[in-house]
């Protein structure tokens, strides 16, 4: 392998009411991280880099944007709940950050046609959370549910629209054969600009009606 340059950077942000869970989630990170290196390290294959995690800090949410009257009322319920999560008329939560970074070798890209670099982090989600050879382990379901990593990246957004009208594609698909033998996998479904722009706008639509439902249900007797 030749000399390695830096061809992906980008800042994770974990969000959670706790922030000894965003830890638990950010050493996931660092342990899948050595397996996939150690894994590709006879393989030319790229490298990537898990910073230290930073010192967290608190984001204050609306409570009646983020949830009905009745949804609250059952949310304070939970066994997790403590009171700790709500200051006033917001709740509480924890945020921290740390760098990923991936290298490659300048004279032989893994993508070389990958302006931006995002393919190098997606390629590695994909890997550690998908390819069980690489022996990553699986994330607590506790820590999946209760840490959320903020996307922010245009071109991974663009991937999750696309692949969502791509799954809704195929669901459809699905659902029009009853049952019957199917002659098509997921991947023969695309998605065009259009459809990708449409869904971008059903989703924001959506996202502003239920907090404004989630707002009006606090009005009411």
């Amino acid at each position: 392998m030749g000399k390695m340059k830096e061809v992906y950077k980008e800042k994770f942000i974990l969000y959670s009411l706790n922030y000894s869970d965003i830890i638990e989630y950010y050493n996931w990170y660092v342990q899948a991280k050595q397996i996939f290196n150690k894994y590709f390290k006879t393989h030319d294959h790229y490298e990537v880099e898990v910073g230290d995690l930073s010192a967290s800090w608190e984001e204050l949410k609306k409570i009646r944007e983020k949830f009905s009257k009745d949804e609250w009322a059952v949310a304070q319920k939970s066994p997790e709940w403590d009171s700790k999560y709500q200051r006033e008329d917001c709740m509480v939560f924890q945020n921290a950050s740390f760098d990923f970074i991936v290298y490659d070798d300048e004279n032989d890209l893994y993508f070389p046609k990958d302006k931006t670099g995002h393919a190098y982090k997606m390629d590695f989600l994909n890997e550690i959370e998908a390819n069980k050879e690489l022996g990553v382990p699986d994330v607590d379901e506790k820590i999946l549910y209760t840490v959320k990593r903020q996307i922010t990246n245009k071109e991974e957004i663009y991937d999750i629209n696309r692949k969502a009208v791509i799954y809704s594609k195929f669901d459809k698909y699905i659902d029009d054969y009853e049952g019957a033998l199917v002659d098509k996998t997921i991947f023969d479904f695309n998605a065009s600009e259009d459809e990708i722009k449409e869904y971008e706008i059903k989703v924001a639509e959506s996202s502003e009606r239920k907090k404004i439902e989630n707002v009006k249900s606090w009005e009411q007797d």
